[in-house]
């Protein structure tokens, strides 16, 4: 039996790190393959990414991976364990995939199983806790390492499981192993910065979040990207989008806000008001954020309003479809063996003008708004819109054994 394993992703830019943990992956598991979910035109932390999904696939299949699938918007806009859950359905449906790698500040996936475990455990009574302690005025991630303390403070490992609570990169971890029913999962320790951490320019290994900040100021990431940077085109798409963030506020009924995922509770009145005063986006954000509400989840907010994403309309829980980004050699020899013996779960999609026919309700809901995200990602972009158009480009395919 091949071992292939897979990766959930966003490479928003792709850097040494990830670089490192493909090979890394490789190299613990001697891996045939190297399948990702990578999230398209917009990331998780509700904001347009630096490269459009066709070039951050191709930078990650002449990396190591094999083959790269869209997660759909609609969940990749979604919280930490929404967006999780989505790329790991989508590795386990396609049927080949056997084990789940991923970084990690801890790095032992025991660690990770038990606090997983006893978020699971917890249930509903633990979620209501969390609730009762955001009416306070706690954030989410305060509320919840508050009410997982009062729950398990006798436990002897809490304070080992507090810790993993405070790390972004360990809480993605763990959404990925409470999501996770069939594949073996592999923490690759993460190498240099954490998740959004500055440090020194001069380290090999920088976060995301830094080198998009170098990337906005003009400054040369070469160092810390396994290729030429010069020859890919980096957008800062945020520049055009308060534009359009601000038009959509200000024609917009502040009570309909609610109904996008991550709307309610007054917040559209909060951001509706915000948009009258604010100088750009980042300044829109901040004076809507409070205590409760943290900077990505209006982020969040702000693009599912401009994709009109809603939760009053009937939606699926997790993708229909895999839609290929590219592949190598091996990996469309994967894709065709798996195909061929009726093994995924879900549709593989690859040409959509011909097989988006195929699909109804809720998937073609999903496919559908994928197109429109590309479209207003390349409107943000300065780029034209009918030559850049999902309807046009094809997967990329890199020839490499």
């Amino acid at each position: 039996m091949e071992t292939v394993v897979g990766i959930v992703c966003e490479y928003n830019p792709f850097h040494n790190g990830h670089l490192y943990h493909i090979n890394e992956t490789r190299r613990r598991t001697a891996a045939d393959a190297v399948v990702c979910a990578m999230s398209g035109d917009f990331v998780q932390r509700g904001a347009p990414a630096v490269m459009d999904k066709w070039d951050r696939a191709g930078i990650a299949l002449r990396h190591g991976a094999d083959v790269v699938f869209e997660i759909p918007v609609r969940y990749a806009l979604g919280t930490a364990s929404v967006y999780a859950a989505a790329g790991v359905r989508m590795l386990e449906s396609l049927g080949a995939v056997t084990h789940l790698s991923f970084g990690s500040e801890c790095g032992n996936v025991g660690t990770l199983q038990r606090v997983a475990q006893r978020l699971a455990d917890g249930g509903a009574p633990l979620e209501e806790r969390i609730r009762d302690l955001g009416r306070t005025g706690l954030s989410y991630p305060a509320a919840r390492e508050a009410a997982y303390f009062e729950r398990y403070s006798n436990a002897p490992s809490v304070r080992e499981d507090l810790a993993v609570l405070r790390s972004p990169n360990d809480l993605l971890a763990v959404s990925y192993l409470s999501a996770c029913r069939s594949l073996q999962p592999i923490a690759i320790p993460r190498m240099g910065a954490g998740h959004d951490e500055i440090t020194s320019t001069e380290e090999p290994y920088l976060s995301a979040s830094q080198l998009r900040q170098e990337l906005q100021g003009g400054k040369d990431i070469s160092a810390s990207v396994p290729y030429d940077p010069s020859g890919v085109p980096f957008y800062n798409a945020e520049d055009k989008l308060f534009d359009i963030v601000r038009y959509r506020l200000l024609t917009i009924d502040p009570d309909t806000i609610s109904f996008a995922p991550s709307g309610g509770e007054g917040l559209g009145n909060r951001l509706v008001e915000a948009a009258r005063y604010a100088s750009d986006l980042d300044d829109l954000i901040l004076r809507t954020k409070s205590k409760r509400y943290t900077y990505t989840h209006v982020s969040r907010l702000i693009m599912e309003l401009l994709l009109d994403i809603r939760n009053d309309e009937p939606s699926a829980t997790e993708p229909g479809y895999l839609r290929v980004l590219g592949a190598t050699a091996k990996g469309r020899k994967l894709l065709g063996a798996v195909r061929r013996k009726g093994e995924n779960q879900l549709p593989i999609i690859t040409n959509i003008n011909k097989e988006r026919g195929a699909f109804t309700g809720n998937a073609l809901a999903d496919l559908d708004l994928d197109i429109r995200a590309a479209d207003l990602y390349h409107l943000l972009c300065g780029q034209e819109i009918a030559q850049k158009s999902d309807y046009k480009i094809t997967p990329i395919m890199v020839d490499k054994s």
